[in-house]
């Protein structure tokens, strides 16, 4: 169930058996989940390490692999044989083919850096010197006493250089015995002396010369072959031979200039590779409010992939965004899971300039100024925000011209903090705004007549398409363990004034209870809405349905929930001496599985050893089903 820590992910894996009567079965099937950890792993993860390269993301939907026929009393030796024999065949049966146009990497070949780093030069630098130092030790140990400096230049003049680089090392070498002479009674005063030496000037010239001759020598190479492979074209660097009069030392540096290279082709298409995935993973977000199944979480995820988009997709972006932003449901999420910074930027490219600015002065004012309206109209700063954003995004469909965009959205931002505070007081307000920066615009002229065109579609229109959560699809969530406390959430939500007659008073009541089960689990304050599909469909809501502004919990709530926590734990002493935190971290921390049936949810738990305390509970969680909740949830934990 849980997904490896590793840089491949299994999503499920099924080791099926067929045995002859039931009386081993359990016997084998212990066994083989052992084998399965041991062997079938380690074999899976070198196996993809092998077809596919770093910074490239394959996905499998479905493999299966039959291992034949296995003797059960070598139960291990067959499969890890077996294993080892057929995986990496079966995987290159279902395999994307990752396919370079063989004219476009000819064509970014020559501004491919094949620069060794310094480590790299050093450690070959040191290589040379090392022969060097051996040569003179073994000098030194023949005849210690009898030889004299004189002598020892001899021997090192008698040296054969081949090449430039030798020559000048033991020009450098000899005037380093030469003047230390006296000082030299030890190997390891030797070694000091020849660091004193540096050769990296030389040696950066040598790299050039090699990298181009290596460089020439693949151009040739991948014309003759023509394969499009990623992995063959990398095979092909390991084969490539260069001239047979290059010297030793050149030689060296061969195989340090093949790595870079590999690792230079692999950025190159990888990151192509890595930017699709995470287009992929943006739209599946603003679709769902969930990361696929292959995404890994971290606080900075969705605002990677975004930037990503910027960068990459550019005009695929700005026609992606004008299509969700038409709806109310995809315009939460946006406002929701992005910084004013990233929504600004967004602006910028789909919004229309005056022609003199290389920005829209009155977006990037009333940003500055959302804190002090907010203060000022005694609403909340998020709820400020998420109005503002709401009124640009609106226009993103149908971008007005220069002209009309100003006037425009002062209306419709005057007319949506109307419903929250006095249309006086807000349109006083948003004035004084224009005035502090200099912002001369006619706006409120025509605001008592019928609203405009962007406002009208702020009504709660819903997207025409919505992925549907199906039967076949699994969420992972990580707060699987809120489950044991459904029996408490009725009364806790009653006392907080969030229910009238069983149901959530509104929306906005809804969304919160959903936030407040997230404080319950992790006790943070904010989160992203990926981290919530269980807290929906505990709150009765749809797993893929947006949430409103998120508005930050009280102190008075946090309280309460705290308090609520204390409670659980005074019912269930059968779990032992556990603290607030560590309640949270051993239970309602647990990884877990969301999937449909056709009568409701089945919540799959990850065990734990210490899983047997849960039997001492005073309450059962196998089938949890609230008033507000249109199906139960059925627990197996």
């Amino acid at each position: 169930m849980t997904q490896p820590r590793n840089r491949h992910i299994i999503k499920k894996q099924i080791f099926e058996v067929e045995v002859k009567g039931q009386e081993k079965a359990w016997d084998i099937q212990q066994k083989l989940g052992e084998i399965f950890q041991k062997q079938v792993l380690p074999a899976l993860n070198q196996a993809l390490n092998k077809l596919s390269p770093p910074n490239v993301i394959h996905r499998i939907d479905q493999l299966e692999i039959d291992l034949g026929k296995i003797r059960l009393d070598h139960l291990e030796e067959d499969v890890t044989q077996v294993v080892q024999k057929v995986i990496q065949q079966s995987f290159q049966k279902v395999l994307p083919k990752a396919d370079i146009h063989p004219n476009e990497l000819l064509g970014q070949l020559d501004s491919l850096s094949l620069d060794l780093n310094k480590q790299q030069l050093e450690d070959l630098e040191k290589d040379w010197w090392q022969k060097l130092k051996t040569t003179f030790r073994k000098w030194l140990n023949e005849d210690s006493n009898a030889l004299s400096l004189n002598a020892m230049l001899k021997k090192i003049d008698a040296i054969q250089a081949t090449n430039e680089l030798e020559n000048k090392i033991l020009k450098q070498f000899k005037a380093l015995v030469q003047s230390k002479w006296d000082r030299i009674d030890t190997d390891n005063r030797l070694d000091k002396l020849v660091e004193e030496i540096k050769e990296e000037e030389t040696l950066n010239q040598l790299e050039k010369d090699i990298a181009q001759k290596l460089k020439l020598a693949f151009k040739q190479a991948l014309l003759k072959q023509g394969s499009t492979q990623l992995t063959d074209i990398l095979q092909l660097v390991d084969t490539l031979e260069l001239d047979d009069n290059l010297e030793d030392f050149e030689r060296d540096l061969i195989p340090h200039l093949k790595t870079v290279l590999k690792q230079q082709i692999q950025q190159k298409w990888g990151s192509n590779q890595a930017s699709s995935s995470l287009v992929e993973l943006l739209i599946y977000f603003l679709d769902t409010g969930r990361l696929p199944w292959w995404a890994k979480p971290n606080p900075k995820l969705l605002d990677q992939a975004l930037e990503n988009a910027f960068l990459h997709h550019p005009t695929w972006l700005i026609d992606q965004f004008k299509k969700y932003s038409r709806y109310d449901t995809y315009r939460k999420r946006i406002i929701n899971s992005f910084q004013n910074e990233e929504l600004w930027q967004l602006s910028q490219q789909v919004l229309p300039r005056p022609s003199t600015k290389t920005a829209n002065p009155l977006v990037q004012g009333l940003i500055q100024a959302l804190p002090e309206m907010a203060q000022k109209l005694s609403i909340s700063s998020n709820q400020v925000r998420f109005l503002f954003w709401e009124q640009v995004l609106l226009t993103f469909s149908e971008p007005p011209s220069s002209e009309r965009f100003n006037p425009l959205l002062l209306q419709n931002l005057s007319l949506s903090l109307a419903k929250h505070a006095s249309p006086k007081e807000v349109n006083t307000l948003l004035d004084t705004v224009l005035e502090n920066r200099n912002l001369k615009i006619s706006w409120q002229a025509n605001l008592a007549l019928q609203p405009t065109k962007p406002s009208q579609s702020s009504e709660q229109k819903q997207a025409p398409v919505q992925k549907q959560f199906s039967q076949s699809e699994e969420i992972y969530v990580d707060n699987a363990g809120l489950v044991l406390l459904w029996i408490f959430f009725s009364n806790f939500f009653k006392n907080l004034d969030w229910l009238e007659d069983k149901s959530f008073k509104s929306p906005f009541e809804q969304h919160r209870a959903t936030w407040m089960l997230q404080y319950l689990a992790t006790g943070q304050t904010t989160f992203p809405e990926y981290e919530l599909p269980l807290n929906k469909v505990l709150c009765g809501l749809h797993v893929n349905q947006s949430l409103g502004p998120l508005e930050a919990l009280t102190e008075e709530e946090q309280t309460a929930g705290d308090q609520l926590l204390e409670v659980v734990l005074s019912y269930a002493q059968g779990l032992g001496n556990l603290s607030k935190e560590g309640f949270q971290q051993a239970y309602l921390q647990r990884e877990g599985v969301l999937t449909r049936q056709n009568n409701g949810y089945l919540l799959q738990v990850e065990k734990e050893t210490f899983d047997i305390l849960l039997t001492r509970l005073e309450w059962t969680y196998q089938i949890v089903k609230l008033p507000w909740m249109d199906q139960a949830i059925f627990v197996e934990w």
